[in-house]
């Protein structure tokens, strides 16, 4: 007999996947959702109310946070779970984040972003269209240990820091949590490498649909500056933190690919073939890779 939390075989989706985490050694669901700025907002519970939480349970005031159109006196949102969508935080395995939709009472929250994309991919869907998103990720591995914001190795002090392979191997350590970490996950990073600013460095992973590849891009912004923070450093997403450096970009590249998965965009001469899933909608040639570009 398979037990479960409640000592019973798993009667819900929801217990079925508590049980799942509960094997492996979780013990809370953060349920989250993200501010205009696109920063996780969540409460916790114990998975033993997780179908609770399910159900919109955990309730927010949507005038308290940054960008949600509520006043003070409107009804509270409470997010939803998307329970296929729960990852264990490779830097704190007690706790499993779930992106979640913001709903009010029974009736989606109209203005959830999450939910605006999802009507979106959902109308591509109905005209026979897989929407699929890579982003590169650049960012800043920083100290304050002399009271100012600088690079995380004191010796990351050349004028053109751009794919340095000792700025890179002297920041291994943080770099390679952060990868291993990605892979952990499935989120296959297929480069990494020291960017144009000093301090800064990107990580690039393949494609997904629209929606998870969001979901990924928050929970790895979490993720970085969590990881960041265990080596006595901080993360900086800053446009441009140092009027003097390289600034940072998160360029997104875009596909379309149709019910047979082939994307609408690859060219016929393309050597990677017709079916490459990871084209830019902005170049002339598919590219089965995100194509490279440094915010200036």
């Amino acid at each position: 007999m398979t037990t479960t939390l409640n000592g019973q075989a798993p009667h819900s989706p929801v217990l079925e996947v508590a049980e799942r985490l509960a094997a492996a050694g979780v013990r809370y669901a953060a349920i989250s959702f993200v501010d205009m700025h696109g920063k996780p907002k969540a409460k916790m519970v114990p998975l033993a109310h997780l179908e609770q939480a399910a159900r919109g349970s955990e309730m927010f005031t949507g005038a308290a946070l940054d960008g949600v159109p509520q006043d003070v006196n409107d009804d509270e949102v409470a997010p939803h779970p998307d329970l296929g969508g729960a990852i264990v935080m490779p830097f704190n395995r007690e706790i499993a984040w779930f992106p979640g939709d913001l709903w009010i009472g029974d009736e989606p929250f109209e203005a959830c972003s999450r939910q605006i994309l999802k009507r979106v991919t959902a109308d591509a869907t109905a005209l026979g269209y897989t929407f699929n998103l890579g982003i590169e990720t650049e960012f800043f591995l920083l100290s304050d240990r002399t009271g100012v914001p600088e690079p995380a190795s004191p010796d990351d002090n050349l004028d053109k820091p751009c794919y340095d392979l000792r700025g890179l191997l002297h920041n291994y350590g943080v770099v390679d949590e952060i990868v291993t970490a990605m892979n952990e996950l499935g989120w296959d990073v297929y480069s990494f490498d020291h960017e144009d600013g000093n301090g800064q460095f990107e990580t690039d992973f393949t494609y997904t649909d629209v929606v998870s590849m969001a979901d990924r891009f928050v929970f790895f912004r979490m993720m970085v500056g969590e990881i960041a923070r265990k080596h006595g450093l901080f993360a900086s997403w800053m446009p441009k933190p140092f009027a003097d450096r390289t600034g940072s970009g998160a360029h997104y590249n875009m596909s379309l690919a149709d019910a047979d998965g082939v994307n609408a965009f690859a060219a016929p001469d393309d050597p990677r073939g017709a079916d490459c899933p990871n084209s830019d909608i902005s170049s002339s040639r598919a590219s089965c890779v995100m194509p490279r570009r440094s915010a200036r």
